[in-house]
């Protein structure tokens, strides 16, 4: 007997995103905040927003 091919499964896409506008904005305004704009290690940009990386 052979398989037959069956499509896969296509993973459902959301149609809004995962996060709020004003979590997304936490982020820049960390930076501005705490580091003067300048770069940030991820690692310690997380911490800063008090989420784990």
């Amino acid at each position: 007997m052979k398989k037959q091919n069956t499509p896969k499964p296509t993973k459902q896409q959301r149609p809004y995103p995962i996060y709020t506008l004003s979590r997304a904005l936490q982020v820049p305004l960390k930076i501005k905040e705490l580091n003067g704009g300048n770069p940030w290690a991820s690692e310690e940009l997380a911490k800063a927003l008090e989420i784990g990386f």
